[in-house]
């Protein structure tokens, strides 16, 4: 059984962490009016405060990359118990949203 490899060049861009640039630009692209995560912070907290949420932003996704483990915050997210409305959604926090885009740009080019 043939496995597929990653080339050294993709190595080097998985590896690769988020920049505060891309932290700051992610946070312009969120939604207003979105419900917040479990921590109660919604996309307007992280638009307004900008200035001084990006570095704690930035260090926390250093780190999760540096030891390649999510922490609690970005692991936990609100799912509504009632079901009489048939939609299954997970409410996951606002710095986690953030994460994932940035992945899923990284992963789209």
């Amino acid at each position: 059984m043939s496995l597929p490899t990653i080339h050294v060049g993709d190595r080097e861009l998985l590896c690769k962490v988020i920049s505060k640039d891309e932290i700051q630009e992610m946070i312009q692209t969120l939604k207003d009016g979105k419900p917040p995560g479990h921590d109660g912070f919604g996309p307007e907290f992280y638009r307004n405060g900008q200035g001084f949420i990006t570095e704690p932003l930035l260090k926390m996704y250093t780190d999760y990359f540096a030891r390649c483990e999510l922490p609690p915050t970005l692991s936990h997210a609100n799912i509504d118990e009632d079901c009489s409305n048939y939609r299954l959604v997970s409410l996951i926090s606002v710095d986690s949203k953030i994460l994932a885009r940035g992945l899923e740009r990284f992963l789209q080019t």
